[in-house]
């Protein structure tokens, strides 16, 4: 990873997700509203054609070549991990903490992640960008989210 730079892998995963959130309602696995936050101005133009059914297939088949497998698993793994959160919190979990966060929006997207305590970890040039990025979005950050930042 360069220095002052969040890592490829965040940015992909934002991608794939807000990539998700455009899908027709009846068919995505997930909306992320605030995955395109993390994108430039090239990819947040793609993620809005890609509303477009052929832009959607010409997207998905180019992501394909390139990297494949990495959307589907991608989208899949967000999904999972969403469907495993809400069933360890709606049995008595009481604090949540992610590695490697990346640009993970769960804290925020996810209703039930609101009222416990959410840690964050991940390498501090991601963590920075990343809260850069929401404190000009959101204004305030939630009090239940916590970023820790190794040093390295």
């Amino acid at each position: 990873m360069k220095a002052n730079t969040a890592s490829r892998t965040a940015q992909f995963m934002a991608f794939f997700r807000a990539l998700e959130s455009k899908r027709p309602p009846a068919t995505r696995l997930f909306e992320d509203p605030y995955a395109s936050l993390f994108l430039d101005r090239g990819y947040k133009r793609l993620v809005r054609l890609s509303a477009l059914p052929l832009v959607q297939r010409i997207a998905n088949s180019i992501i394909q070549h390139r990297i494949p497998g990495a959307l589907a698993s991608g989208v899949a793994r967000t999904r999972y991990i969403d469907d495993l959160l809400r069933h360890c919190v709606s049995n008595g979990t009481k604090q949540v903490i992610i590695l490697g966060a990346g640009f993970d929006t769960r804290a925020l997207r996810l209703d039930f992640l609101k009222n416990i305590p959410v840690i964050e970890v991940d390498h501090p040039d991601t963590a920075k960008i990343k809260t850069g990025i929401l404190d000009k979005a959101l204004h305030k950050s939630p009090s239940n989210i916590h970023y820790l930042q190794p040093r390295f």
